[in-house]
């Protein structure tokens, strides 16, 4: 029986060519470099921004075997057949796989498939690409012509071709922020923010950056930056924000983590902060005279969604009222004139309603102002303008020093003008008539004065305060005996109708 011997020859040193990438998971990029770069030339792989430098990676290469095998007896004379298998047991592909066959003279070749590409003094075949884990066979049949030992050669030759699966790795950041998210004023408002890399690579250089909005606050500020150094894959870090509720409405934190290589991750929260909302009014009359009462009313709410407790109302009184009165405990301290009521807490919704006395004392336009406090910080203020006006009251008197008074002696009369109102009179103009019976002297008074057809005509006084009296002196002779009247008549912008008042005096004759 022939003896097969396969021998195998190293392939000659094959032309570098990429191979085709091999499939990977989702997410995974797959790098292809070729085994043996070409004299005098480099290949560089390039970088992502947070890709380190290639280590993590397997590298792909073809192993091409060939094998003889002996399908039938071997024997002179007759048809005896062989197999010649290639196979691939690499990881990568053989590219342009040639397969040579010698055979010795002492063999006839009778059947050969598939058919070879040469059949000179030897058979040869070409796979164009020869797979990992592929085989191809050739099916030769032959009729050896002598008996002995029988030399088979088979050689292959392919181009080899290597490949590199590179893992590129990924950095990634996410935030997430616990805490309440309804808190009420002066309560702490504190969150606990997480920072964490769930991606493949190291994340460099990570800065959360926080914006605290109105309504909370931090004990280093408004805007803050906190550096987290580098997170490793799986890595993650967590800040504890001390914040503080100060006043009331809807809040929005916004928090901003950043990274190396554009990192950037972005998350916010409401957080609604329920305070006590006081609501104040004040009502009382807009016009009072000087000495007349008013009465005014002051109500004190919480319009907020929670209680509320030292509340304290304070009525500041204008310098033209005087304080008589104040009910629910309300007290006057009259060195910096206020009213001060203490009211203490008050429930959402409810309403205190207080009351205080007044006098108007000095004329003008005065504003009450009233301010609401509790212990939350929350205030709230009103106002409301009343005006004090007065009166003029004119009052004229004409008074007769001597009354009967003989013919030919003289007499005086006196005419005091008053006001007796609470508001100075304008332009106060006297005149006074004299009869026919009585003779002019002399006049003096608080202005001049003029004489026509014997009546005495004083220029107005521009004005008369109240409490305030003036003068007026006509100094007579009587000429004719009989019942004689003097008449005076004053009038003013401050009253609507003159003042008239007659003196009647007896003049006789002996």
């Amino acid at each position: 029986m022939a003896v097969l011997k396969s021998r195998r020859s190293r392939a000659p040193k094959p032309v570098v060519q990429a191979a085709s990438p091999r499939p990977k998971t989702k997410g995974t990029v797959v790098a292809v470099l070729p085994s043996v770069p070409s004299p005098g030339s480099s290949t560089a792989l390039g970088r992502g921004p947070n890709l380190p430098a290639a280590k993590n990676y397997n590298s792909y290469a073809p192993t091409v075997k060939v094998q003889w095998l002996k399908r039938s007896d071997i024997t002179v004379g007759r048809p005896s057949r062989v197999e010649l298998v290639v196979s691939n047991t690499g990881e990568a592909a053989a590219e342009d796989v040639i397969v040579a066959a010698y055979f010795p003279p002492s063999v006839r070749l009778t059947e050969v498939s598939p058919e070879p590409t040469d059949k000179g003094d030897h058979l040869s075949w070409t796979i164009d690409r020869l797979a990992p884990g592929a085989s191809e066979s050739m099916q030769i049949e032959m009729i050896p012509t002598r008996r002995g030992d029988l030399d088979l050669t088979a050689l292959v030759r392919f181009t080899e071709a290597s490949s590199m699966a590179l893992t590129v790795e990924e950095p990634l950041l996410a935030l997430e922020m616990k805490g309440p998210t309804e808190v009420q004023v002066g309560d702490p408002a504190s969150q606990i923010v997480t920072v964490s890399n769930p991606g493949t690579g190291v994340a460099h250089n990570v800065i959360l950056e926080v914006q605290v909005p109105d309504g909370l606050e931090h004990p280093r500020g408004r805007h803050l930056m906190m550096e987290l150094g580098s997170l490793g894959p799986g890595e993650s870090r967590m800040v504890r924000l001390s914040l503080a509720a100060v006043s009331g409405g809807q809040k929005t934190l916004e928090l901003h983590a950043r990274g190396e290589g554009g990192l950037s991750q972005t998350v916010s929260t409401q957080i609604r902060v329920i305070a006590p909302s006081l609501a104040l009014t004040i009502d009382g009359p807009g016009l009072r005279y000087v000495g007349r009462h008013a009465r005014y009313t002051i109500r004190v709410s919480n319009a907020g969604g929670t209680a509320t407790n030292n509340v304290r109302v304070t009525h500041q009184l204008p310098a033209g009222f005087r304080f008589v009165e104040a009910d629910n405990g309300g007290s006057f301290d009259d060195t910096n004139r206020t009213v001060r009521w203490f009211i203490g807490r008050l429930e959402p919704g409810e309403t205190r309603e207080l009351h205080v006395e007044l006098d108007a004392a000095d004329l003008g336009e005065f504003v009450h102002r009233i301010v609401a406090t509790c212990e939350q910080g929350v205030n709230a203020e009103a106002e409301t303008v009343t005006k004090v006006d007065g009166t003029a009251s004119l009052v004229l008197k004409v008074v007769d020093l001597d009354d009967p008074v003989e013919v030919g002696r003289e007499t005086v009369y006196e005419i005091r003008v008053s006001n007796e109102g609470t508001k100075a009179a304008q332009n106060v103009a006297l005149a006074c008539e004299l009869p026919a019976g009585v003779e002019l002297l002399s006049v003096k008074g608080a202005t001049p004065h003029s004489v026509e057809n014997n009546k005495v005509l004083f220029q107005a006084l521009p004005q008369l305060t109240p409490g305030k009296t003036s003068l007026f002196r006509l100094h007579v002779r009587g000429t004719t005996a009989g019942d004689q009247r003097v008449r005076a008549q004053l009038s003013s912008d401050s009253v609507q109708e003159p003042v008239v008042v007659d003196e009647l005096t007896k003049f006789y004759a002996d």
